[in-house]
């Protein structure tokens, strides 16, 4: 499971046993207002705009990018 706060922080949680496992550090200034896992990748969409793609695994930024609204 997957949460955030007004800071910028994803928060990754076991939930089983409801333990956080991984926090991910801000990537940007601005707030999360929405976040979303697709294809192994935590995508996080910020308030100005900027979406970011994350590993769970480790909380470093994915491969992938928006480019002029096309997926790459």
């Amino acid at each position: 499971m997957i949460s955030s706060d007004t800071n910028g922080i994803v928060l990754i949680w076991n939930v089983r046993t409801m333990a956080q496992i991984n926090a991910i550090q801000p990537a940007d200034t601005s707030g999360i207002t929405s976040l979303a896992i697709w294809n192994n990748c935590i995508i996080a969409g910020y308030a100005n705009g900027m979406i970011r793609f994350f590993d769970p695994e480790n909380g470093k930024k994915t491969k992938f990018e928006l480019i002029d609204d096309f997926l790459f």
